[in-house]
């Protein structure tokens, strides 16, 4: 069975942030209370069990000092100014 694409962003949404965590020294917990979130709803999150909405996804990124805008170039494999250029046409 392959994963829909939603599934599979979902997951490398979570893999993208894990590894952003770590590299921060921070636990769940403690990334999950500076969003004001659950730390189980997080830990959904991160394991690649719920997709987010843009604005969680950028306070996330924030509070990990990532650029989401890296995340969705690696994603899609052409660079945001691309992206923003097909979305005028």
């Amino acid at each position: 069975m392959n994963p829909s694409k939603d599934d599979q962003f979902a997951k490398d949404f979570g893999d993208f942030i894990l590894r952003g965590r770590l590299k921060k020294g921070l636990t769940q917990a403690e990334l999950a209370e500076m969003l004001g979130l659950s730390q189980s709803y997080y830990a959904y999150i991160e394991n690649g069990k719920r997709n987010v909405f843009l604005d969680l996804a950028m306070r996330i990124c924030n509070c990990l000092d990532l650029a989401l805008e890296e995340f969705v170039a690696l994603q899609y494999g052409a660079s945001v100014d691309k992206a923003e250029d097909l979305s005028v046409q």
